[in-house]
């Protein structure tokens, strides 16, 4: 077990916490206890997240590669971190996640979804550092390229070490469709 999910309580397999679902100025926030976070071979971090939201354990895991370049903007004010990474699939629970944004996006969603196994992503780190997500907060953006245009989307998600939160936030009403279509088989 990690050290976060003996912090949190919210190792895979046990009662998951609650999870936070809120709806500002119409986006679509869904923060999630992390359950672990750790770094894989090559360097790569991978962060699980799983919690009770509407009556049902919802979650997914984020992975960061390593090779992240830094730029600064023009005046030096900040900087930004590209890289890549992806969101994966880790069970049950990925399809209740992805169906859960479906119907809270109004999609017609009668049938459970099913979440891509991995779906793999430009990302950038919105001045701060992936690479360090492992043990310092992280607010990224996620861009879900794809050769269908009904599947290119943005979200925004960050990882907050302090509340052991990660963070899936809607970037754009007008991803929700392709957002959705990026994450799901069906769609």
């Amino acid at each position: 077990m990690s050290i976060l999910a003996a912090l949190f309580g919210n190792a895979f397999g046990s009662t998951p916490l609650p999870g936070r679902l809120s709806v500002e100025e119409g986006f679509l926030d869904i923060d999630l206890p992390i359950s672990s976070i750790r770094t894989l071979d090559g360097g790569t971090v991978r962060i699980e997240a799983r919690g009770m939201v509407d009556g049902q354990t919802v979650g997914y895991a984020v992975e960061l590669y390593a090779g992240w370049k830094h730029q600064p903007t023009e005046d030096k004010q900040a900087v930004f971190h590209w890289g890549s990474g992806s969101y994966r699939r880790t069970g049950p629970e990925s399809d209740a996640f992805i169906s859960l944004v479906a119907n809270r996006y109004g999609l017609d969603s009668t049938s459970t979804l099913k979440m891509i196994s991995e779906v793999r992503a430009e990302v950038v780190g919105l001045d701060s550092d992936p690479s360090k997500a492992s043990s310092s907060s992280t607010s990224m953006k996620f861009f879900f390229h794809s050769d269908d245009e009904s599947r290119y989307a943005e979200v925004f998600t960050n990882i907050d070490i302090e509340k052991g939160l990660l963070e899936f936030h809607e970037k754009d009403n007008e991803y929700r469709i392709n957002l959705v279509r990026a994450l799901s088989e069906s769609q």
